[in-house]
Protein backbone atom coordinates (compact mmCIF):
# COMPACT_ATOMS: atom_id res chain seq x y z
CA UNK A 1 0.00 0.00 0.00
CA UNK A 2 1.43 3.44 -1.29
CA UNK A 3 0.18 6.34 0.00
CA UNK A 4 0.44 10.21 -1.70
CA UNK A 5 -0.84 12.58 0.47
CA UNK A 6 -1.69 16.28 -0.29
CA UNK A 7 0.15 18.54 2.15
CA UNK A 8 0.15 22.12 0.40
CA UNK A 9 -0.96 25.43 2.01
CA UNK A 10 -4.84 24.35 1.10
CA UNK A 11 -4.54 21.35 3.34
CA UNK A 12 -2.48 22.33 5.73
CA UNK A 13 -4.90 26.04 6.42
CA UNK A 14 -7.70 23.90 6.63
CA UNK A 15 -6.95 21.63 9.29
CA UNK A 16 -7.75 18.51 8.16
CA UNK A 17 -4.33 17.14 8.08
CA UNK A 18 -5.02 15.95 11.59
CA UNK A 19 -8.23 14.25 10.31
CA UNK A 20 -6.11 12.51 7.96
CA UNK A 21 -3.56 11.04 10.28
CA UNK A 22 -6.24 9.87 12.60
CA UNK A 23 -8.20 8.26 9.40
CA UNK A 24 -5.24 6.49 7.85
CA UNK A 25 -3.99 5.41 11.37
CA UNK A 26 -7.53 3.60 11.73
CA UNK A 27 -7.08 2.39 8.00
CA UNK A 28 -3.84 0.54 9.16
CA UNK A 29 -4.53 -0.63 12.31
CA UNK A 30 -7.97 -2.36 10.46
CA UNK A 31 -4.85 -3.70 7.91
CA UNK A 32 -2.87 -4.64 10.46
CA UNK A 33 -5.57 -6.74 12.04
CA UNK A 34 -6.50 -8.92 8.67
CA UNK A 35 -4.53 -12.20 7.77
CA UNK A 36 -2.77 -10.80 4.32
CA UNK A 37 0.80 -9.19 5.16
CA UNK A 38 0.77 -5.46 3.91
CA UNK A 39 3.95 -3.13 2.90
CA UNK A 40 3.49 0.62 3.07
CA UNK A 41 4.85 2.95 2.16
CA UNK A 42 4.40 7.02 2.54
CA UNK A 43 4.49 10.22 0.40
CA UNK A 44 3.88 13.87 0.80
CA UNK A 45 3.35 16.39 -1.91
CA UNK A 46 2.77 19.89 -2.32
CA UNK A 47 4.31 21.48 -5.48
CA UNK A 48 7.39 18.71 -5.11
CA UNK A 49 7.36 15.12 -3.67
CA UNK A 50 8.52 14.17 -0.07
CA UNK A 51 9.01 10.60 1.20
CA UNK A 52 7.49 10.90 4.57
CA UNK A 53 8.32 6.94 5.43
CA UNK A 54 10.09 4.50 3.29
CA UNK A 55 8.67 1.49 2.34
CA UNK A 56 8.14 -0.80 5.66
CA UNK A 57 6.03 -4.10 6.68
CA UNK A 58 5.90 -3.07 10.28
CA UNK A 59 2.22 -1.24 10.22
CA UNK A 60 2.80 -0.54 13.63
CA UNK A 61 5.73 1.86 12.74
CA UNK A 62 3.61 3.65 9.97
CA UNK A 63 0.63 4.30 12.30
CA UNK A 64 3.45 6.17 14.73
CA UNK A 65 5.01 7.76 12.06
CA UNK A 66 1.44 9.50 11.03
CA UNK A 67 1.41 11.19 14.37
CA UNK A 68 3.75 13.71 12.54
CA UNK A 69 1.82 14.16 9.81
CA UNK A 70 0.13 17.42 10.73
CA UNK A 71 3.67 19.43 11.11
CA UNK A 72 4.90 18.35 8.05
CA UNK A 73 6.26 20.96 6.11
CA UNK A 74 6.73 20.35 2.00
CA UNK A 75 9.47 22.05 0.13
CA UNK A 76 6.52 24.07 -2.25
CA UNK A 77 3.99 24.21 -0.14
CA UNK A 78 2.00 26.82 -2.13
CA UNK A 79 1.50 24.79 -5.28
CA UNK A 80 0.31 20.92 -5.74
CA UNK A 81 1.96 18.67 -8.56
CA UNK A 82 -0.82 16.15 -8.24
CA UNK A 83 -0.08 14.95 -11.51
CA UNK A 84 3.50 13.98 -11.21
CA UNK A 85 2.90 12.75 -7.61
CA UNK A 86 0.57 10.24 -9.21
CA UNK A 87 2.75 9.17 -11.66
CA UNK A 88 5.88 8.97 -10.15
CA UNK A 89 4.30 6.58 -6.64
CA UNK A 90 2.65 4.67 -8.96
CA UNK A 91 5.45 3.56 -11.20
CA UNK A 92 7.26 3.39 -8.11
CA UNK A 93 5.16 0.83 -6.52
CA UNK A 94 5.14 -1.46 -9.58
CA UNK A 95 9.31 -1.33 -9.39
CA UNK A 96 9.16 -2.15 -5.85
CA UNK A 97 6.70 -4.93 -6.86
CA UNK A 98 8.80 -6.08 -9.54
CA UNK A 99 11.71 -6.19 -6.85
CA UNK A 100 9.82 -8.34 -4.73
CA UNK A 101 9.47 -11.24 -6.95
CA UNK A 102 12.58 -11.57 -8.78
CA UNK A 103 13.91 -13.68 -5.61
CA UNK A 104 11.77 -16.36 -6.58
CA UNK A 105 11.23 -16.16 -10.03
CA UNK A 106 7.78 -14.66 -10.19
CA UNK A 107 6.76 -17.14 -7.67
CA UNK A 108 6.13 -14.32 -5.39
CA UNK A 109 2.20 -13.50 -5.45
CA UNK A 110 1.61 -9.24 -4.49
CA UNK A 111 -1.08 -6.87 -4.94
CA UNK A 112 -0.12 -3.42 -4.92
CA UNK A 113 -2.30 -0.45 -4.03
CA UNK A 114 -1.96 3.34 -4.52
CA UNK A 115 -3.93 5.86 -2.37
CA UNK A 116 -4.09 9.52 -3.14
CA UNK A 117 -5.63 11.94 -0.86
CA UNK A 118 -6.07 15.41 -2.33
CA UNK A 119 -8.46 18.63 -1.74
CA UNK A 120 -8.14 19.47 -4.81
CA UNK A 121 -6.66 18.90 -8.51
CA UNK A 122 -3.28 19.93 -10.39
CA UNK A 123 -2.21 23.65 -9.79
CA UNK A 124 1.17 22.70 -10.52
CA UNK A 125 1.35 22.26 -14.12
CA UNK A 126 4.55 20.48 -14.39
CA UNK A 127 3.35 16.81 -15.06
CA UNK A 128 0.26 16.59 -17.63
CA UNK A 129 -2.68 15.08 -16.51
CA UNK A 130 -2.47 12.55 -19.50
CA UNK A 131 0.55 11.18 -18.22
CA UNK A 132 -0.91 10.17 -14.82
CA UNK A 133 -3.70 8.18 -17.52
CA UNK A 134 -1.07 6.58 -18.81
CA UNK A 135 0.28 5.49 -15.97
CA UNK A 136 -2.99 4.29 -14.66
CA UNK A 137 -3.95 2.31 -18.40
CA UNK A 138 -0.65 0.73 -17.89
CA UNK A 139 -0.23 -0.76 -14.64
CA UNK A 140 -2.37 -3.67 -13.04
CA UNK A 141 -2.17 -1.85 -9.56
CA UNK A 142 -5.42 -0.70 -7.63
CA UNK A 143 -5.82 2.98 -7.70
CA UNK A 144 -7.84 4.78 -5.18
CA UNK A 145 -8.66 8.46 -4.61
CA UNK A 146 -9.60 10.87 -2.10
CA UNK A 147 -11.06 13.91 -2.16
CA UNK A 148 -11.38 16.10 0.63
CA UNK A 149 -13.81 19.24 0.93
CA UNK A 150 -16.13 19.97 -2.19
CA UNK A 151 -16.12 17.56 -5.03
CA UNK A 152 -15.96 20.53 -7.74
CA UNK A 153 -12.82 21.31 -6.53
CA UNK A 154 -10.83 17.39 -7.22
CA UNK A 155 -12.78 16.19 -10.18
CA UNK A 156 -10.04 14.84 -11.97
CA UNK A 157 -8.66 13.21 -9.12
CA UNK A 158 -11.74 11.57 -9.14
CA UNK A 159 -11.34 10.63 -12.08
CA UNK A 160 -8.34 9.16 -11.64
CA UNK A 161 -9.95 6.62 -8.81
CA UNK A 162 -9.71 3.88 -11.01
CA UNK A 163 -10.99 0.95 -8.45
CA UNK A 164 -12.04 3.53 -5.89
CA UNK A 165 -13.41 7.36 -5.43
CA UNK A 166 -14.03 8.47 -2.59
CA UNK A 167 -15.19 12.26 -0.99
CA UNK A 168 -15.26 13.40 2.81
CA UNK A 169 -17.20 16.45 2.18
CA UNK A 170 -17.50 17.29 5.49
CA UNK A 171 -14.62 16.81 8.44
CA UNK A 172 -16.84 14.76 9.93
CA UNK A 173 -16.41 11.75 6.74
CA UNK A 174 -12.91 11.93 6.84
CA UNK A 175 -11.84 9.51 9.98
CA UNK A 176 -15.29 7.12 8.45
CA UNK A 177 -14.08 7.41 4.57
CA UNK A 178 -10.97 5.66 5.46
CA UNK A 179 -12.76 3.30 7.43
CA UNK A 180 -14.67 2.77 3.97
CA UNK A 181 -11.30 2.61 2.27
CA UNK A 182 -9.75 -0.35 4.26
CA UNK A 183 -12.96 -2.08 3.43
CA UNK A 184 -12.31 -1.62 -0.30
CA UNK A 185 -8.75 -2.40 -0.07
CA UNK A 186 -9.73 -5.77 1.47
CA UNK A 187 -12.28 -6.26 -1.47
CA UNK A 188 -9.71 -5.92 -3.77
CA UNK A 189 -7.31 -8.30 -2.08
CA UNK A 190 -10.34 -10.90 -2.03
CA UNK A 191 -10.38 -10.66 -5.88
CA UNK A 192 -7.25 -11.62 -7.15
CA UNK A 193 -6.89 -15.37 -8.27
CA UNK A 194 -4.07 -17.57 -8.37
CA UNK A 195 -4.96 -20.47 -11.08
CA UNK A 196 -2.45 -22.79 -11.70
CA UNK A 197 -2.06 -24.46 -15.11
CA UNK A 198 -0.53 -27.10 -16.93
CA UNK A 199 -0.27 -28.54 -20.21
CA UNK A 200 0.78 -31.87 -22.15
CA UNK A 201 1.29 -29.84 -25.04
CA UNK A 202 4.63 -28.33 -25.89
CA UNK A 203 3.07 -25.79 -28.48
CA UNK A 204 0.89 -23.95 -29.95
CA UNK A 205 -2.24 -22.73 -28.17
CA UNK A 206 -5.13 -23.93 -25.22
CA UNK A 207 -8.22 -22.68 -24.36
CA UNK A 208 -8.73 -22.79 -20.38
CA UNK A 209 -12.36 -21.97 -18.88
CA UNK A 210 -12.43 -21.52 -15.23
CA UNK A 211 -15.62 -19.65 -12.74
CA UNK A 212 -14.52 -16.69 -11.44
CA UNK A 213 -17.27 -14.91 -11.07
CA UNK A 214 -19.85 -12.43 -12.86
CA UNK A 215 -17.67 -9.15 -13.43
CA UNK A 216 -14.25 -9.61 -15.13
CA UNK A 217 -12.73 -6.23 -15.96
CA UNK A 218 -9.16 -7.59 -16.09
CA UNK A 219 -7.95 -10.67 -18.18
CA UNK A 220 -4.87 -12.00 -17.77
CA UNK A 221 -2.38 -10.28 -15.27
CA UNK A 222 0.96 -12.23 -16.05
CA UNK A 223 1.87 -15.85 -17.33
CA UNK A 224 4.83 -17.22 -16.88
CA UNK A 225 5.68 -20.62 -18.07
CA UNK A 226 7.95 -23.40 -16.19
CA UNK A 227 8.77 -25.99 -18.27
CA UNK A 228 5.56 -27.52 -19.21
CA UNK A 229 3.39 -25.74 -16.73
CA UNK A 230 2.16 -22.28 -16.72
CA UNK A 231 0.40 -19.84 -13.75
CA UNK A 232 -1.86 -17.60 -14.89
CA UNK A 233 -2.77 -15.02 -12.60
CA UNK A 234 -5.77 -13.41 -13.05
CA UNK A 235 -7.88 -10.45 -11.34
CA UNK A 236 -11.71 -10.30 -11.35
CA UNK A 237 -12.79 -6.68 -10.25
CA UNK A 238 -16.26 -5.32 -9.89
CA UNK A 239 -19.60 -4.74 -7.60
CA UNK A 240 -17.54 -3.19 -5.21
CA UNK A 241 -15.52 -6.00 -4.82
CA UNK A 242 -18.24 -8.44 -3.36
CA UNK A 243 -17.39 -12.50 -3.08
CA UNK A 244 -18.29 -14.04 -6.52
CA UNK A 245 -20.42 -16.85 -7.76
CA UNK A 246 -18.55 -19.94 -8.44
CA UNK A 247 -20.25 -20.86 -11.76
CA UNK A 248 -19.72 -18.00 -13.93
CA UNK A 249 -17.49 -18.83 -16.74
CA UNK A 250 -14.21 -17.31 -18.70
CA UNK A 251 -12.35 -18.15 -21.69
CA UNK A 252 -8.07 -17.43 -21.25
CA UNK A 253 -5.77 -17.88 -24.30
CA UNK A 254 -2.59 -19.41 -22.78
CA UNK A 255 0.28 -21.05 -24.39
CA UNK A 256 0.95 -24.81 -23.63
Amino acid sequence: LYIAIDVSDSVQSSGKLPLVRDGLQSLLTTLDQQTQQYRVAIYAFDGDLSTFLAETGDLQSAITALDGLPQFTGPDPLSTDLHGAYAWVLRQLDRDQDVRRLPSENGTLTTGTMLVVSDGDDEALKVPLQTAQDELERTAANVITVGLGDVINYAKLSELGRDGSFSALTDAEIVPTFDSIATRIDQLNQSVYLIGYCSPKRGGFATVQFGVGQLLSYPILAFTAVGECGKLLHRAVGGGGAAAAPNEKSELLVTG
